[in-house]
């Protein structure tokens, strides 16, 4: 029942993960393509915190009770206010393009209009779930200019993208290349060939520090890749990892079983900084927008 209660606990995140994606949201940037742009921006405020819409009706509530404290006619104009209206339209009539006027309102009502066009103009600027889902349209725009696009068209006729799309096949093929899914799942068993003794249950225990570094060095490309750059980090990546493979190829040649396991943790760690994350986070942006979906797709 060993081997079985292992296998068994490899479900346990996949169920969890299956009931998390039951409580997920639709995408917004499906809804934008779908036309269900209402929909699309009460899913961005539900994810982004902002809940509260600001209302244009709360605003002037606002405004209403600051003129009310400070009328004591309850909302009346009184003289001096027909008085300022009076000489503020003389003197709107009666500038000229060069001189300007320069009355001072107090009207309460003109007062209202001004600050209901200045709560527009900032609500316009200052919501960002707007701001976002504005940039999510734009973008649907775009992608739907290049539907109609043919791969075999883009890779003859546009070489920005044909150069995009070797780079982002050459990151696929190498991370492949490099060996990764035999050190993980036979890593075990090429410590043992190195002439390392123990019982069955050491293969197991042998392949939690394997596994263990390349969620370290996953987490470390989280905390270097938008300081240090996806350059720097992807070459340093491959860097270690030809180091610990170099390494692994000396721990076979001297039959050192704990150089080979320090190889193979390094070979590990440093597959986790770049070449574990990269090909997905730079096909992701190395395409225009037009043709991103087709280009990643493919």
């Amino acid at each position: 029942w060993n081997w079985r209660v292992m296998l068994a606990f490899g479900a346990v995140p996949a169920v969890l993960q299956l009931v998390g994606f039951g409580m997920l949201p639709p995408s917004p940037t499906w809804l934008v393509h779908q036309g269900r742009i209402d929909e699309a921006e009460a899913v961005l405020r539900r994810i982004r915190g902002h809940d509260n819409v600001p209302n244009e009706n709360t605003a002037d509530d606002e405004n209403t009770k600051k003129d009310s404290g400070n009328n004591t006619n309850d909302g009346e104009m009184d003289k001096g206010d027909y008085v300022d209206m009076e000489q503020s339209n003389k003197d709107e009539n009666t500038a000229t393009p060069t001189t300007p006027a320069t009355t001072t309102i107090t009207n309460p009502l003109r007062r209202r209009l001004q600050e209901r066009q200045r709560f527009h103009h900032e609500d316009a600027s200052h919501d960002e779930v707007a701001q976002e889902l504005q940039e999510i349209q734009q973008e649907a725009q775009v992608a739907k200019a290049g539907q109609h696009v043919s791969l075999w068209h883009l890779w003859l006729n546009n070489v920005p993208v044909r150069r995009a799309m070797l780079l982002g096949c050459s990151l696929w093929a190498v991370s492949q290349l490099a060996g990764i899914n035999t050190i993980m799942y036979y890593g075990a068993s090429i410590v043992r060939k190195t002439g390392l003794e123990g019982s069955k249950s050491m293969d197991i225990w042998i392949t939690v520090p394997l596994n263990t570094m390349q969620l370290i060095g996953i987490c470390i490309c989280y905390a270097i890749i938008d300081k240090k750059g996806r350059r720097f980090t992807l070459l340093t990546s491959m860097g270690l990892v030809e180091l610990g493979l170099l390494l692994i190829g000396y721990g076979f040649a001297v039959e050192s079983p704990m150089t080979t396991l320090f190889a193979m943790c390094l070979y590990l760690l440093a597959f986790g900084v770049g070449l574990s994350t990269m090909p997905y986070t730079m096909n992701s942006e190395i395409y225009p927008s037009k043709y991103r979906a087709l280009c990643v797709s493919q």
